[in-house]
């Protein structure tokens, strides 16, 4: 069995538990079978990439995490990350609301930027005196 595969096998086992999720309601969440599962917890076969991720959502936890290493690189830096954990602790409905206040920022930079390259076009559109 290889490292990774041992380190998820572990820390899958440990997350599951602390969630109080049995192995059968794990593997319906997940929309597989139990025995894939224990597999997976045994060190048998390894997880697919995708349910990877949907497992580590399901339990709440960061792939670097469950994997223990560091690929903040792949999600961006300190205040990112700082972000992402504020935003993972919100319920919900709140995590609704500050997605829809980025989407309102981000709509608001789009216009800022439009506006500068209209106000720069007809500026080399005026007449030099």
């Amino acid at each position: 069995m290889t490292e990774l595969r041992e380190i998820i096998s572990k820390n899958f086992r440990k997350y599951r538990k602390q969630a109080k999720l049995s192995q059968t309601e794990m593997a319906k969440q997940l929309g597989i079978s139990p025995s894939s599962v224990s597999n997976w917890e045994q060190g048998l076969n390894s997880i697919d990439i995708d349910l990877l991720f949907k497992a580590c959502k399901i339990l709440n936890v960061p792939i670097s995490q469950m994997t223990e290493t560091a690929i903040d690189y792949v999600v961006g830096n300190d205040e990112d990350m700082a972000i992402l954990e504020l935003y993972r602790k919100l319920p919900p409905e709140q995590q609704e609301h500050l997605k829809a206040y980025a989407e309102f920022l981000r709509q608001e930079v789009i216009k800022e930027h439009a506006l500068k390259r209209h106000t720069i076009n007809r500026n080399f559109d005026d007449p030099i005196d």
